[in-house]
């Protein structure tokens, strides 16, 4: 079993992976950005962790639910300008991978742009 990522918009654009890579891809975002998730509410073992501003670049991401939940299209946006403004630092960093989902990732979102778009997580 495994996470996919669905834009509801008459489409086929998707994202898959298992829901352990998509943790990873989210620590490598956070990573880029000087965020610990480890440090997190919701990440955080000891239930005292930072709480989220919903400022943090890759938020909408980053603090959302990894087994349900949408994505609107203005949501995506607002990751959308993250994803362009971080591309080079992602890139220097990250695994080949992770590389690869980043720029699906940016063409999932611009599609959720496009077609004023919901991503499902399921």
């Amino acid at each position: 079993m495994g996470l996919s990522v669905v834009l509801m918009a008459y489409t086929d654009t998707c994202w898959h992976a298992s829901y352990s890579s998509f943790g990873r891809f989210r620590e490598q975002l956070a990573k880029t950005v000087g965020i610990n998730l480890d440090d997190m509410v919701g990440f955080c073992d000891s239930g005292n962790g930072v709480e989220w501003s919903g400022d943090e670049p890759f938020y909408e991401l980053l603090n959302h639910d990894d087994n349900e939940g949408e994505l609107y299209y203005y949501e995506c946006e607002n990751l959308l300008e993250d994803f362009r403004k971080y591309t080079s630092k992602f890139k220097t960093n990250a695994l080949s991978y992770y590389v690869d989902a980043y720029e699906q990732w940016v063409q999932l979102l611009e599609e959720c742009m496009r077609t004023d778009g919901v991503l499902v997580f399921r």
